[in-house]
């Protein structure tokens, strides 16, 4: 599995030696999974985004072959779904 870091991309193995990451949202689609991670970040919580399948073949970034899974640190795991549920309730502007 590949992920893309805002360093580049990686192999999931090689950034879970590192730290325990977990599975936050599913995103049918690039786009909001890219404005998600850039919350994320802009609150200082590191984010792997994972394309698996056709979607990173095909470069595919919508419907449901545009699955993109979002991580966070486990340690961020909290502050991350509440700042999730603060910008899907629309909370934030």
């Amino acid at each position: 599995m590949l992920l893309t870091t805002k360093k580049g991309i990686r192999k999931m193995s090689e950034r879970k030696s590192e730290r325990k990451w977990v599975f936050i949202k599913k995103f049918y689609g690039n786009v909001e999974a890219e404005i998600v991670r850039g919350l994320f970040e802009a609150q200082g919580i590191e984010v792997l985004l994972s394309r698996e399948g056709a979607a990173q073949a095909l470069g595919v970034s919508f419907g449901a072959m545009g699955d993109t899974q979002l991580f966070v640190p486990s340690d961020e795991e909290e502050a991350a779904r509440q700042l999730l549920r603060q910008f899907e309730s629309g909370e934030l502007e």
